[in-house]
């Protein structure tokens, strides 16, 4: 075990160092690995519980207190392995939402174009607001990312607009509420990597607790064991010579 405390210690450094250059996608995967490594530790403190707790059968409190810390491990496991999925889904719907403005950019450039065949142009921006109406969906649930969803629904709304003037041959204004749009989408991409960087920093911290108090349970799991072989190992009250004429 004191392997894995060692790992799990080097990943969390790691992990630390990328955050503050800016490495958010790249501090990922030691995360993972760390997180790796505690719920191995804790797998083992619990297998470690389980056969202290033979040899103390009818210690009521005790054991009521090894369950306790045992949920309580299980539930920072639990946590921990939720802020690394919430963490995964954002970044996953910041590529998304990256793929979208050359998208934008490419109906604004040939909206501005003599000639353009507007109705079409209404038609691609409709399917370009549809998607990012499911980005924005995606990230609404997410309480860190509420800005960057509030920004994308500031897009969405632009889009509509855009895409209502083209079908109406207004090319002018069709472009005025494109360009609008496609700000707004920049906009909450500068904020859904923020709130990514914070989530990314608040996952490595919550690590760090975990990582803590299964070290501190390893502590006390040994001072147990220390004192449970020191019980066994005094006499039971009877002197040498009583136990030879026994």
């Amino acid at each position: 075990m004191p392997t894995l405390f060692n790992d799990c210690s080097l990943e969390l450094t790691e992990a630390v160092a990328l955050l503050e250059r800016e490495l958010i996608e790249e501090s990922i995967k030691p995360q993972e690995k760390c997180l790796a490594a505690l719920v191995k530790i804790e797998t083992e403190l619990m297998r470690n519980a389980m056969k202290s707790k033979k040899s103390q059968e009818g210690e009521g409190e005790s054991e009521q207190g090894e369950q306790e810390q045992q949920q309580q491990q299980q539930d920072a496991s639990s946590q921990a392995e939720q802020a690394r999925q919430q963490l995964e889904k954002m970044r996953a719907l910041l590529e998304q939402l990256r793929r979208l403005v050359p998208r934008q950019e490419g109906i604004n450039e040939q909206v501005a174009q003599p000639g353009a065949i507007l109705p079409a142009l209404a038609t691609r921006q409709k399917q370009l607001e549809t998607e990012t109406t499911e980005v924005r969906e995606q990230l609404t649930p997410i309480a860190d990312a509420a800005r960057a969803a509030a920004t994308i629904k500031n897009a969405e709304q632009e889009m509509h607009r855009a895409g209502s003037t083209m079908h109406e041959l207004d090319a002018r204004s069709g472009g005025i509420h494109g360009a609008r749009a496609r700000l707004q989408l920049l906009a909450a991409i500068r904020q859904l990597e923020d709130a990514i960087r914070k989530a990314s920093a608040n996952a490595i911290a919550q690590l760090a607790d975990q990582a803590a108090q299964l070290s501190e349970a390893q502590r006390q799991a040994a001072t147990e064991s220390e004192q449970a072989a020191q019980s066994e190992q005094k006499p039971d009250g009877a002197t040498p010579r009583q136990h030879q004429e026994k």
